[in-house]
């Protein structure tokens, strides 16, 4: 995937990764090796922090989840759970490590279309508070369940609103419509099954969402629908609105609009809440699942240049990490600055930057870059969220990780080794 530069951020900040000395950089590189994922404690702190106070000022009864599926590396998690972070987690694995971590079953949202019976089971012997149906036929299962544990459970249910956004062709395959009557039949269905008792609604309408309105849209047909089942509205306890709220260190390619401060999110969705609370008689908790926001520019890529070789009428850098160690940029369509840290030449030259994968589409950039050499070290910001649980192994094992806090280092994720990768093969010489 091609990667042309863009100008600085949306924001004009500068990076983390440009403030921190080339002395602590090389550092980083010759203890650890490249390619390295390096976490930065500070900046996830940060834009925690500023998630929460923008949402509390305007809705105090809000709660905050990190989304585990946007990168589920265990030092990310625990690092927001020690700032009181809840966990939203999607599968059985995710709601494994959130208990591994010793995250309270009470600030756990545990979402996604598929839980097997297993899944369910422990989500509900251990307590979780917020169990979100994605089905009907779900619904079913969890009340067969409590039946055979002889106890009663408190459930959300996931309803799809018709935000029309564009899925690149795709349908949701989530939740349950309203606009169809689905959702007002699980309503029904749920008051007939005698252990569960409904009380809370779940919505997720995308990822990297540009536009506050959108929000706005889904909680207004949210709000209409309780108003046709009133009885359910005076039951209901909690709205999770899901997350997808963009970060503005990363864009789409070819995005020319600034992304929208994280405030005039929390005004939107604060104004719908109320509204919705005053319809229901009581205020009803808001629920909040960010992943994107919380942790894209946290983590910082730092590769080496292994080769600066001219090939017909181009002149190639070659780096020690390829492209499948950021697939959000292919997958997504998302764009990645490419940094020399500490460098301030000023001189440049059209180069292609590549890695050193067998493919010709493991271009990182083709255009402007700083005159480089063997051994200098390139950074790839804002790589936190998908790109490493999305990145797979080719050719080369995955890299590793480093928690980088007040100046010290820690080593939170080996570097796969050939033992690693095939550990689970049976491998027998012929």
């Amino acid at each position: 995937m091609l990667v042309r530069p863009r100008a600085p951020d949306l924001e004009g900040r500068r990076h983390w990764i440009e403030r921190l000395s080339s002395s602590i950089i090389d550092e980083l590189a010759g203890e650890y090796g490249t390619p390295l994922y390096v976490i930065h404690s500070q900046t996830l702190r940060e834009r925690y922090h500023e998630f929460v106070t923008e949402f509390e000022k305007r809705y105090s009864n809000s709660l905050v989840f990190y989304a585990y599926k946007a990168n589920y590396l265990p030092a990310v998690c625990e690092q927001l759970h020690r700032l009181g972070c809840g966990a939203e987690v999607a599968s059985g694995m995710e709601l494994e490590l959130a208990m591994a971590l010793n995250v309270n079953p009470q600030q756990i949202a545990f979402n996604g279309p598929l839980k097997t019976e297993n899944d369910l089971f422990h989500a509900l012997s251990s307590g979780v508070k917020y169990l979100n149906a994605d089905s009907p036929e779900e619904l079913r299962e969890l009340d067969v369940i409590c039946r055979r544990r002889r106890t009663k459970a408190s459930v959300g249910i996931r309803v799809n609103t018709d935000v029309d956004l564009d899925l690149h062709g795709f349908r949701s395959k989530f939740g349950i419509d309203i606009a169809r009557g689905h959702a007002r039949e699980c309503v029904k269905l749920a008051s007939r099954l005698s252990r569960l008792k409904l009380v809370g609604l779940h919505t997720h309408i995308g990822t990297q969402i540009m536009s506050p309105n959108h929000y706005s849209k889904a909680l207004s047909q949210i709000i209409q629908f309780l108003e046709e089942n009133g009885q359910f509205a005076h039951s209901l306890e909690y709205v999770d609105v899901g997350g997808g709220f963009p970060s503005n260190s990363i864009a789409p390619l070819g995005l020319t609009e600034a992304v929208p401060p994280i405030g005039s999110f929390a005004t939107k969705i604060a104004e719908e809440m109320k509204r919705l609370s005053e319809k229901c008689g009581h205020e009803i908790k808001l629920l909040l699942e960010p992943g994107r926001y919380l942790v894209t520019d946290s983590i910082t890529l730092l590769l080496r240049v292994v080769r600066v070789k001219e090939c017909k009428t181009e002149t190639f850098v070659v780096l020690d990490g390829g492209t499948n160690l950021v697939p959000t940029v292919r997958n997504l369509g998302l764009h990645h600055d490419l940094v020399v840290p500490g460098t301030r030449r000023t001189e440049r030259g059209l180069k292609t930057v590549v890695g050193p994968l067998c493919s010709e589409y493991d271009t990182f950039l083709r255009g402007e870059f700083p005159l480089v050499k063997e051994g200098d070290i390139v950074a790839v910001p804002c790589v936190g969220a998908y790109d490493i649980p999305l990145s797979p192994q080719f050719l080369f094992p995955r890299a590793g990780a480093v928690l980088l806090d007040d100046g010290k280092s820690k080593l939170v994720r080996n570097r796969e080794t050939m033992s690693h990768v095939f550990s689970l093969d049976s491998i027998r010489a012929s």
